[in-house]
This record gives structure tokens, C-alpha cells and sequence, in this order.
């Protein structure tokens, strides 16, 4: 399903059609990332290495995909 703007006066509080919750662009993100999800800029930049860096995100998606991360085995 394509996701649908709805522009507010600021960059952070969009919403999609499917869901009620705020989509966040990556550099709002990673601007907050202490104060949002308990991780510095570091852990946050190498979470987020291989994502697209023009997605929006959830505050929930971007929560899981540091999670993930951290979980994961160094190669």
C-alpha cells in the first residue's frame, strides 16, 4: 500500500495512511538518537550503516532495528 503525507508545520509529523503513528525522517533520528532510544550517535550510525537513509521511520521501527543490531554477532 503507498503511504500517504500528510504535511504538518514540521519535517517529523508525518503520517501514513495504514497508521496513526508519526514517521521520523533518519536525520531526526539520529539528531535524538540519546534522548529517544538510550544510544549514542555511534551505536545508532553503525545500526543504521545499511539502511536507506531516505526511509522514514516509526519511532518503534527505528527502536527495533537498533535491538536487532546490537543482538547480532559481529562477522
Amino acid at each position: 500500500m503507498a503511504k500517504k503525507k500528510v504535511e504538518t508545520s514540521n519535517d517529523v509529523n508525518t503520517k501514513t495512511a495504514t497508521s496513526d503513528k508519526p514517521l521520523f525522517n533518519f536525520e531526526t533520528l539520529r539528531k535524538d538518537c540519546l534522548k529517544l532510544f538510550g544510544v549514542t550517535v555511534s551505536t545508532f550510525d553503525g545500526a543504521f550503516y545499511n539502511a536507506d537513509k531516505n526511509k522514514e521511520f516509526t519511532l518503534d521501527e527505528a527502536k527495533k532495528h537498533i535491538e536487532t543490531w546490537r543482538k547480532k554477532e559481529a562477522e
